[in-house]
């Protein structure tokens, strides 16, 4: 079996009683994929032939995104329109012959969805994850989280959460999910919360809750006579930093600032927690070991060896942007 082989299913003209059909996930480095191929060989199984439309799970074309079984009578074919097995002619609505074999659930209920974390009025820290719980008594379709009006990320399967940018500016956000079942019903959820470091209530919103030495920096009382730090300097907190930014890759803490291809001579924007900064090093080079065409889910951004590119890249990412607390007073 080629490399390059999906899945594998019997093909009769009327629906098999049992059988066994395979899919090989190797073959894949994406779930939806995955998924779709599952879909087409166990429908093969019962009978129904490949579709020449993009958008259901029957055909052989890509490009289109999200694949559902379609409601509507649609030519046959695999890279080209063909005549539909069995003597059916040259249409094929998977749906009707699904609901045929198989019989259709109806759709009762709206999905319902709640915000897990943050809480509606609590706190986050930087770089959190945020959850969402939810459900629907079919199945859902998606899943869309907005930040400050903004849409940031989809989702199709679960378990639905997602990390908010490590840049995110510390104060008053707003959260919402959005969620779709396969029947087109809806349902959504929002909370309001407040970024700090640590996800701890602020130690201050301005200089009268600081003492007297002190000033009030990205919602924390520092010392107000220490000098702010270049880029690449040690520091323990982000209110040393000029950049206002103190990432830690598990060795150093230094300051640093995002980037996002490009970094002062001297320095590589390395992956660090969902973004990318400047850190000490030259640029990543490319792994000639690596095929270049292959999707991967790692975070090394070059060979391991000398340079930001290799295990410091690796590292900065699989840690995350650690955002460190400021020294403890006494």
């Amino acid at each position: 079996m080629g490399s390059t082989t999906g899945g594998v299913a019997p093909y009769t003209c009327s629906p098999l009683g049992s059988s066994v059909v395979f899919n090989f996930s190797e073959s894949y480095n994406d779930m939806d994929q995955l998924c779709f191929t599952i879909a087409q060989e166990s429908a093969h199984a019962l009978s129904l032939d490949h579709e020449f439309d993009c958008n259901d799970p029957m055909t052989y074309l890509n490009g289109c995104g999200f694949k559902t079984f379609q409601d509507e009578n649609i030519l046959c074919g695999r890279n080209e329109v063909e005549a539909c097995g069995c003597g059916r002619g040259s249409r094929q609505n998977s749906v009707t012959m699904l609901g045929n074999f198989l019989g259709l659930a109806s759709d009762q209920a709206n999905p319902t969805v709640s915000v897990s974390s943050p809480s509606n009025g609590g706190y986050a820290a930087v770089a959190q994850d945020v959850v969402a719980s939810v459900n629907d008594d079919r199945a859902i379709e998606r899943v869309e989280w907005w930040l400050d009006g903004t849409k940031k990320q989809e989702q199709r399967f679960g378990p639905y959460a997602w990390k908010l940018p490590a840049t995110l500016d510390l104060g008053a956000h707003s959260l919402e999910v959005k969620v779709w079942d396969i029947a087109g019903k809806t349902a959504t959820a929002s909370v309001a919360f407040t970024l700090t470091v640590d996800g701890q209530a602020p130690e201050c919103e301005g200089p009268e809750d600081c003492a007297e030495d002190e000033v009030c920096y990205q919602l924390q009382c520092w010392p107000d006579d220490i000098e702010r730090l270049p880029l690449g300097e040690q520091c323990t907190g982000n209110g040393e930093c000029l950049s206002g930014l103190c990432a830690d890759d598990g060795t150093d803490k230094l300051c640093t600032q995002e980037c996002t291809d490009s970094c002062p001579e001297g320095f590589a924007c390395v992956p660090a927690g969902g973004t990318s900064v400047c850190w000490p090093g030259e640029a990543p080079g490319e792994d000639p070991g690596e095929d270049p065409g292959t999707e991967s889910g790692g975070c090394a951004s070059g060979p391991a060896g000398g340079g930001a590119g290799g295990a410091l890249a690796t590292l900065i990412c699989l840690v995350g942007l650690a955002l460190v607390r400021r020294r403890s007073r006494i």
